[in-house]
């Protein structure tokens, strides 16, 4: 609801004309907020949103990531140790792992992963790679400077 919210407000404020909405009561707080630890000279977002001049070519393009979920990424998000945790279930590609759902826990200490999936050889494909996802995922999650505890299960 959030994130909506903040996605809506940016893009009229940034996008509208003079007079609706300014960036810097309307605009600016939630660039603050959510993107200007990353976004901003010397820090790893790809460009700078310290403010108008600098945001403004990029209004689309905020909208478009955030109304996708790509932005703020998940691990900076703070509404994730505001709620405690954070859960999720996502059905997955049929082409790839046929009739199975990920189910995707998230706290500031660990990370739950249950995939339910009724086919045999996703269940063994899923066990197969088990080890080395988890690996995966504790690499990325200590380079991001968030490490957790990882519990990964196939049912």
């Amino acid at each position: 609801m959030m994130k909506t919210l903040a996605l809506v407000v940016v893009t009229l404020a940034i996008a509208l004309p003079a007079g609706a909405q300014t960036f810097t009561r309307d605009v600016a707080p939630i660039l603050y907020r959510s993107c200007t630890s990353c976004h901003r000279p010397g820090e790893i977002g790809p460009m700078s949103l310290l403010s108008y001049r600098d945001a403004r070519p990029w209004a689309k393009a905020i909208a478009s990531r955030v109304s996708a979920g790509a932005m703020p990424p998940w691990h900076a998000d703070p509404a994730i140790g505001d709620a405690g945790n954070w859960e999720v279930r996502i059905p997955l590609d049929e082409r790839i792992l046929p009739d199975t759902t990920l189910y995707l826990s998230l706290s500031r200490f660990w990370l739950s992963l249950r995939f339910d999936t009724r086919g045999i050889e996703t269940r063994q494909l899923l066990f197969d790679h088990s080890a080395m996802l988890e690996r995966e995922l504790a690499s990325l999650l200590n380079a991001w400077g968030t490490p957790r505890d990882i519990e990964l299960t196939v049912w």
